[in-house]
């Protein structure tokens, strides 16, 4: 089968292209897979290892690693087909950071099996040298498709652009997008790292999974937070823009979702969901698909409270 990659570009983005052929597209696949998959996400974790505590109102004794390992774990006992994703900043916010420099965080993320997680603002809170360095305990992959890094940087070498996992016959194609740093972050602490813009980078990030990789159903990790800020697009924003996307697991703004909300591509009609669950672990995301000929259809969503009952929508 050839594939015009202009033209087909071009379709999808005025409508023409039917999203079911997607699958098909890039590598040769003898047949569209079924079954199901479930994704787990959290953002803005920031460096809660141990519930809140007391005087902390509505969330003392919600979060903890220890309660949302018990819940990954139950989840992944009845769902084997299930990715642990993250939408960013998990630095920052405790003793444990200001005492470990990241460790303690990075390796708490690769105990509980994170698969995929994305760059926070917070997560250069100590510079590229000290993400790099606490990033030599992690089990996990971090993306980013809109920062640039400079040849000398090592961190550069760690970032990837995006992942593609195959979980139960389904290839998962996951990519990340971060927020502007100025203004954010000292820039003396992250030379060497060029933001580029978010909407340019996920429409090439799409177009690899899509026709180069034969991915079945992407995903997004963004850092840009549920409502653009400065100007910038935001999670609300940007799907509008680009077609092709499946999933976002949003952060930044620490914006407490109940359900994901349904966004469509302007010009395409592409329907992306878009999902945040709040700030420091009180919260983990569940989204259940079921994937019938290589297309993902949302059957399930749960916002899970750590240390709570879930709401399903």
């Amino acid at each position: 089968m050839t594939i015009d990659r202009r033209r087909f570009l071009r379709d999808l983005t005025a409508g023409l292209a039917a999203p079911v052929l997607l699958p098909a597209l890039g590598r040769a696949q003898t047949a569209a897979p079924s079954g199901s998959i479930t994704l787990l996400h959290t953002n803005d974790t920031h460096s809660r290892i141990d519930p809140f505590p007391e005087g902390s109102g509505k969330l003392a004794g919600l979060g903890g690693v220890a309660r949302r390992a018990t819940l990954i774990r139950q989840v992944r006992r009845s769902q084997p087909h299930t990715l642990l994703l993250d939408g960013g900043d998990f630095f920052q916010g405790t003793p444990y950071f200001n005492r470990f420099r990241g460790e303690v965080e990075v390796k708490a993320l690769s105990a509980l099996g994170y698969d995929v997680v994305t760059i926070g603002n917070h997560d250069l809170d100590i510079g590229t040298d000290g993400l790099e360095a606490a990033l030599a305990h992690a089990r996990f992959d971090l993306v980013n498709c809109n920062y640039e890094f400079a040849p000398e940087l090592a961190l550069g070498e760690r970032v990837k652009r995006y992942v593609v996992r195959e979980v139960g016959g389904v290839r998962v194609g996951v990519f990340g997008l971060g927020v502007a740093l100025e203004g954010l972050v000292n820039l003396k602490l992250c030379p060497g790292v060029r933001y580029r813009d978010p909407i340019q980078a996920a429409r090439a990030a799409v177009e690899e999974l899509r026709l180069e990789r034969g991915c079945h159903m992407v995903v997004a990790l963004t850092h840009l937070g549920h409502r653009g800020v400065l100007g910038e697009p935001g999670d609300l924003d940007w799907p509008r823009q680009v077609a092709g996307v499946n999933y976002v697991v949003g952060g930044h703004t620490h914006t407490f979702l109940e359900a994901p909300i349904n966004i469509r591509c302007a010009r395409s009609g592409w329907q992306t969901l878009v999902m945040q669950v709040g700030y420091g672990g009180v919260n983990v995301g569940r989204a259940d698909f079921v994937v019938e000929r290589g297309k993902p259809q949302l059957k399930r969503a749960a916002l899970i409270g750590v240390g709570g009952m879930p709401t399903y929508a």
